[in-house]
């Protein structure tokens, strides 16, 4: 069961259900997940499939709808971040054969929300739109080597396991 508190936080943690490992759900499989009535599970899918956001599967499963791209393709024209880092990235990439990124941290995670590439190989770990946890790789070491010291100390406690092994 999620610690949500209200209608807001309880309908982004069904959304929260979806995964690249985990693409579909029943609302069966949701209701034990999230530990939702059905009458209130109901209520929040309802809202979810009428505005987009969710869509019937195949079977009783639902999957992500089409206002997800939506978003996609406002995020990419609105974010400011894309905005003023774009034009470094064409250049890096021209000028440097590989893949360059911008990723934002939100959080436990990385983002990649754009990049360029200017070669076949190498190709980058960091795929547009997979979360990476802040701490894989090179790009979560910057990040947390710039935190504040108490940031630094959070993130440490929670993410020891996964800094302690191979940096992939």
């Amino acid at each position: 069961m999620t610690s949500t508190s209200g209608s807001g936080e309880r309908i982004l943690a069904i959304l929260d259900l979806f995964t690249a490992d985990r693409r579909e759900w029943s609302p069966d499989a949701m209701m034990a997940a999230l530990g939702y009535s059905r009458p209130t599970l109901y209520r929040y899918l309802k809202t979810l499939k009428s505005a987009g956001y969710l869509v019937s599967a195949p079977g009783d499963g639902l999957t992500l709808g089409p206002r997800v791209t939506e978003l996609d393709f406002l995020m990419q024209r609105c974010d400011p971040l894309i905005a003023a880092a774009a034009p470094f990235i064409k250049i890096l990439a021209t000028r440097y054969p590989g893949v360059a990124l911008i990723t934002r941290w939100y959080g436990s995670k990385i983002l990649c929300i754009a990049s360029e590439r200017s070669a076949d190989a190498p190709v980058s770990s960091y795929p547009r739109g997979q979360p990476m946890p802040i701490a894989r790789g090179a790009i979560s070491r910057v990040i947390m080597a710039n935190l504040p010291r108490r940031d630094q100390d959070r993130l440490i406690d929670t993410q020891r396991d996964m800094l302690a092994g191979p940096n992939t």
